[in-house]
């Protein structure tokens, strides 16, 4: 299978994937875990917002547009699992994803020992049914794949 996407080690020595069409390398430098918990679990505060005991029986619903190779929705599936081992009152969480090409998802997944947050069944029962549950069902994550379709501007 001929794929848009190549693995490759940016200039940290992080593996990523890399769009041959236009040479963007996903999360480049730090690598896909690294950024998810730079970039998207601290700065959005996302601890605190499921530790919100305001709102403790309401999911925190978190939309994933661009799913790519499914780091930042693992990380916060990670730190959700984290939090409950000492936390039982957090929030539950409920993680909703877009792409429109999976592609890059399919070639982390066959080469997963490169990638170690993929080292979980979740994206793996993603790609198969559009959904995983965790097994006590406090986290939902559902894909919605889009259909790639032309944009049209008008004026």
């Amino acid at each position: 299978m001929d794929s848009q996407f190549v693995i490759v080690t940016t200039r940290t020595g992080a593996l990523s994937i890399r769009n041959k069409a236009n040479g963007e390398i996903m999360h480049n430098p730090l690598g896909p875990w690294l950024e998810a918990q730079e970039l998207y679990i601290r700065q959005s505060g996302l601890e605190e917002r499921l530790c919100n005991e305001n709102f403790s029986k309401v999911p925190l619903v978190i939309y994933d547009v661009g799913l790519g190779a499914a780091a930042n929705a693992l990380a916060a599936v990670d730190t959700y699992l984290k939090l409950k081992m000492t936390n039982e009152n957090i929030r539950p969480l409920h993680i909703v994803s877009f792409e429109n090409d999976t592609d890059s998802l399919k070639l982390a997944l066959r080469n997963a020992p490169a990638f170690p947050h993929l080292h979980h069944a979740a994206p793996h029962e993603l790609m198969k049914l559009n959904k995983w549950v965790s097994p006590k069902g406090n986290i939902v994550w559902e894909f919605f794949p889009l259909k790639r379709s032309k944009c049209w501007i008008l004026s």
